[in-house]
């Protein structure tokens, strides 16, 4: 890369930080028992009432706890998945999103990159709904420095359905208030 596209692309990427208030601030260190959580997929119920018994409970659950654990809830629209393929041979889908409305916590920018690897708990939903990918979502995103030193995340996407988004506007509301009451600054 030539010096003066170098600093082209310093210059894009201090604008983009300064959007964000002086740097986008990555929640705390990657905890590999959050991957059940945060599996790089998806899932289709729009609606947890149509559930019942012990699916309807887990469903709950995993969204209160994805909800309490995530360093940004957001609704996004997938624009665009790519198809890649590393040198050794790993593939991997990157769902190109753009973020429509911040419900919790912050963004590094107005676009999301996600990725979802063959290791991912979440890829074979993700490849088995990919027909569905490209539409509107809520996701789930925890941040976390990545060991190349780049900002990296795992996320899991609901349906952004009027049901699922009205459950979990009121989650966040409980999270907030907790927050308040335990002093924690966000």
């Amino acid at each position: 890369m030539k010096t003066g596209a170098r600093l082209m692309t310093a210059v894009v990427v201090a604008a983009a930080l300064a959007g964000c208030g002086g740097g986008f601030k990555v929640g705390k260190s990657w905890d590999p028992g959050e991957s059940r959580l945060f599996d790089d997929g998806i899932d289709v119920v729009e609606n947890m009432s149509s559930l019942s018994g012990k699916w309807e409970f887990d469903m709950k659950n995993e969204l209160d706890a994805r909800v309490n654990l995530a360093d940004t809830v957001a609704i996004v629209e997938v624009t665009a998945v790519q198809t890649n393929e590393d040198l050794d041979g790993i593939e991997s889908r990157k769902l190109n999103s753009r973020v429509i409305k911040v419900l919790y916590g912050e963004t590094p920018g107005d676009e999301v990159g996600l990725h979802s690897t063959q290791e991912s708990l979440g890829y074979s939903l993700i490849t088995r709904h990919e027909a569905r990918l490209v539409d509107t979502h809520i996701a789930f995103i925890r941040w976390f420095d990545g060991e190349d030193g780049k900002l990296a995340n795992h996320f899991h996407l609901s349906p952004a359905s009027p049901q699922l988004v009205k459950a979990v506007k009121e989650m966040i509301e409980t999270r907030e208030e907790e927050e308040k009451a335990q002093g924690v600054a966000r």
